[in-house]
């Protein structure tokens, strides 16, 4: 008789060596398969494998890690809106001279706003965009031409200047032709400053004609936009990094993690700062987001740390400082406590930055690009004590083939094959320091459940228990081995005689805890292998063909 059965993985154990204490026919036992759980495997199905960080003990550390929004300086701190500019009238004389052009000019000082505080020096010019409107009386017999200049702001020796036609009626804008200018600033207080801006028109015509004293030039300058490559001087105390952001941690909002007590993790905020400004770093609040949706607040207790912290900057354009933040459980006590007994799926963090924030410091510099990045991580040791968390794993166990024929008169077959005894064996080598209690489903095709390993509460018979743990290393240094046979008699074979597959649940805890809730340490050779076999004892009855009685 041929028996089709169906196995998966590695076969780690000889099942005729195991199988000696049983007495049963070689050719109707076979092994399903061998379950291997290792755990740097099975976290490597629950994070990205480059968050696992191997120590030379073997020990094993999760590190998830988040880069947080971060705002350049033109958007941080960009320039506030300017206030309009009125040009003055010029007065010319009655009639036009015998060169046949004339020209009237005035310098005014016009005002440039800051942040509330900041007392900016000059700037490096990275758009300057302005809008000329109004009109002139002057008659259209006269060309007229208008000369705009600010005469603080250079490129090497040369002034910034630009000219622009002049009829009855003018609204214009400059094209930005200022970008690479230094721009210098006059009277400098709190939040404003000076330049000194030119203006020039020029009339041109014939000789002698008269020109109109009653006639005036009506003109307003509004800076639509100015900003900067780069800033110099005392830029106040803005925030220079105000954010809310989530980090989102999959790993401990999965069902593995849901009843874990973790061992010292630690959450470090690192920070990149390209501002040539003291700065410092103010975690407002944290917010947890358990697996369930709960929302704990955690914010730090500034009592017991310095918060907000001075970080590191650089002391010249274009380097970066670096800088850490950490959050110890002495400040941050109420975070430590949701993340380590609430399985939280996600933090919620408020992160600010000042400058300035021992006040003023006159040499600050700030480019375009300038930020505070900040990123966090948090690094989780395995190492836990757990009351219970589950695992499952399915392995094909095809029983449908098995149980063929009958007597009936559209069956090919005169024989049928049922299924009177079945012994179904599971045998273990845990070096895990975890106790596991096993449950197997049988199931069909459409992984229905057919029927189970036993019924009601869990069983004492179906423990797996833990390595023998050296209290010195903490490692398992004695697997423990486990055996365990099941039989299944005619009738209960019944029930799952359409088995396609086998789904195995094991439910962990860590070693002991029920008596000292120790916590246990995992490494990377920490696993269970589980092999599972069985024999069957079919029974085969022929029936008479109808055509040769």
């Amino acid at each position: 008789m041929a028996i089709l059965l169906f196995s998966c993985v590695e076969k780690e154990y000889d099942f005729n060596r195991l199988s000696t204490e049983i007495v049963y026919d070689p050719k109707l036992a076979f092994t399903i398969g061998t379950l291997n759980i290792d755990i740097e495997s099975l976290l490597k199905g629950y994070t990205n494998s480059s968050n696992l960080q191997i120590a030379e003990d073997k020990t094993i550390t999760i590190a998830i890690a988040t880069n947080f929004y971060t705002v350049p300086a033109i958007e941080q701190l960009s320039l506030p809106p300017q206030s309009q500019v009125i040009i003055p009238g010029f007065v010319f004389p009655p009639t036009m001279p015998g060169t046949g052009i004339v020209s009237r000019d005035t310098i005014i000082n016009i005002p440039i706003s800051f942040f509330s505080d900041a007392e900016i020096d000059s700037m490096l010019v990275k758009i300057f965009r302005y809008t000329l409107s109004g009109s002139s009386t002057y008659s259209s017999a006269f060309m007229q031409e208008l000369t705009i200049s600010l005469l603080d702001m250079h490129q090497g020796n040369t002034v910034y200047l630009e000219t622009f036609p002049v009829t009855s009626s003018i609204n214009t804008q400059n094209q930005n032709n200022a970008a690479g200018y230094t721009l210098k600033f006059r009277n400098v207080t709190p939040g404003s400053a000076e330049t000194r801006l030119y203006v020039r028109l020029t009339l041109s015509g014939t000789p002698g004609s008269p020109i109109n004293p009653a006639s005036t030039l009506n003109m307003a300058l509004q800076i639509n936009e100015l900003n900067y490559r780069l800033l110099y001087g005392y830029i106040g105390q803005p925030y220079l990094l105000d954010i809310l952001d989530t980090m989102y941690l999959d790993f401990l909002g999965r069902e593995i993690a849901k009843n874990i007590e973790w061992k010292n993790p630690s959450y470090t905020l690192y920070t990149t700062n390209s501002y040539v400004v003291p700065s410092d770093l103010f975690v407002e609040s944290m917010r947890v987001i358990t697996y369930d949706d709960r929302v704990i607040l955690t914010n730090p207790d500034n009592t017991k740390i310095q918060n907000p912290k001075d970080i590191a900057y650089p002391t010249q354009i274009g380097l970066v400082a670096k800088d850490s933040v950490i959050c110890d459980k002495v400040g941050y006590s109420t975070f430590y406590k949701a993340l380590e007994q609430e399985a939280p799926k996600s933090i919620i963090l408020k992160l600010k930055s000042k400058a300035n924030p021992h006040g003023k410091t006159p040499n600050n510099i700030l480019s375009d690009t300038s930020s505070i990045r900040t990123r966090g991580v948090l690094r989780l040791p395995i190492s836990f004590r757990s009351s219970g968390f589950s695992q499952t794993d399915t392995m094909d166990f095809d029983l449908s083939n098995l149980a063929t024929g009958g007597s009936d008169s559209t069956n090919k077959s005169n024989a049928k094959v049922s299924l009177k005894y079945m012994l179904f064996r599971i045998v273990s080598s845990n070096t895990m320091p975890i106790d596991m209690q096993l449950q197997a489903y049988f199931v069909d095709e459409n992984y229905q459940i057919l029927d189970s390993l036993y019924k009601g509460l869990p069983n004492e018979n179906y423990i797996i228990k833990a390595g023998t743990v050296d209290v010195n290393t903490g490692r398992v240094n004695v697997p423990r081995l486990w055996k365990k046979d099941v039989t299944f008699n005619e009738q209960q074979l019944k029930n799952i005689e359409n088995t396609k597959h086998v789904i195995f649940r094991l439910t962990a805890s860590t070693a002991d805890y029920t008596a000292n809730k120790p916590f246990v340490t995992f490494f990377t050779d920490s696993k269970l292998t589980l092999t599972f076999a069985a024999q069957i004892q079919p029974s085969i009855h022929v029936y008479q063909n109808k055509n040769n009685e």
